[in-house]
């Protein structure tokens, strides 16, 4: 349970940092991000050509999948698709981290 609030939350992030590229970015999330890094480049921009990923066969990744484009399509009207395969770019690839403790 805790990997998946942890995971909605990184969706929250997420969409925070990157919907609306000439929007400046809101950090104050929950829980608040250990470290972020500011990268150099072109924004990540949500379009109708941009698809959700998770690995197949992964039924917790999928709801999580099926959870961000509901909130996606809510909150800005764009409806992604979700896949099992990931193109080569203009995609969110969701995965988990076994390194991190529950």
């Amino acid at each position: 349970m805790k990997k998946h609030r942890w995971l909605s939350l990184a969706f929250t992030l997420l969409l925070i940092t990157h919907v609306g590229a000439q929007q400046n970015a809101n950090y104050e999330v929950i829980p608040l991000p250990h470290q972020i890094t500011l990268m150099k480049g072109d924004p990540f921009v949500l379009n109708s050509s941009t698809q959700i990923v998770f690995p197949e066969g992964n039924a917790l990744l999928k709801r999580n999948a099926e959870f961000l484009a509901e909130y996606i399509q809510k909150a800005i009207k764009l409806t992604l698709p979700i896949v099992t395969k990931a193109p080569k770019e203009n995609a969110i690839c969701l995965t988990l981290n076994s390194q991190i403790a529950n």
